[in-house]
């Protein structure tokens, strides 16, 4: 089995490897991320997420609310069972489609490797621009779904979901993020709807 030690085998290992991985404590700090991880961050436009100041930060902090719990019952079961875990989940941004595996691995003194693992990406054809009025709810939030970025139209009556590549490219000033119900039963279907506050 691995470990944060490096006398034993050291992480430095997955440096160069192209899945983002990193490595957990057993109070789910980061201890370590590889450089597919500063990649990633850049590219998606998240360059502050780039550099070593997040080691020791609690990377439930890195995840969207709404997904917090999830995250955190399953990295919760990797430590208590030492048994894998696995998800897949949808990461795109507006001109590409981008589908994820993630594997959550038990290191040795109760810290975790995740490897995330690019499993499919396409081109996405451009859709028609979206009036910002269109999907700003009241005191004009937009909501977004943290897992597949889609945005939720301003009639919530009937919860409709749009993909709007310039909310994803550039995410309004004011947005709040949820899950949309086909990410909710499809990726989370042991989650209760009243768990997210609705």
């Amino acid at each position: 089995m691995l470990s944060i030690n490096d006398s034993v085998q050291p992480l430095s290992k997955f440096d160069d490897d192209p899945a983002v991985i990193y490595a957990l404590d057993s109070r789910l700090c980061l201890v370590y991320h590889n450089a597919a991880w500063n990649r990633f961050a850049i590219e998606n436009g998240a360059p502050d997420l780039a550099d070593d100041t997040l080691i020791g930060r609690d990377a439930l902090e890195l995840v969207a609310l709404p997904l917090q719990r999830f995250y955190l019952q399953g990295f919760a079961r990797v430590l208590r069972e030492l048994r894998p875990w696995e998800h897949v989940y949808e990461c795109s941004d507006p001109g590409k489609y981008r589908k994820f595996h993630m594997q959550v691995l038990p290191l040795e003194r109760s810290a975790l490797l995740v490897v995330n693992s690019l499993v499919a990406e396409a081109d996405i054809l451009p859709e028609k621009h979206a009036a910002l009025e269109e999907y700003a709810g009241s005191g004009g939030i937009v909501t977004m779904c943290c897992h597949c970025r889609r945005t939720l139209r301003a009639a919530k009556a009937k919860s409709v979901w749009d993909w709007v590549p310039e909310f994803v490219a550039q995410m309004p000033a004011r947005c709040s993020h949820g899950l949309c119900p086909t990410c909710l039963a499809y990726h989370y279907p042991a989650m209760d709807v009243r768990e997210l506050g609705r």
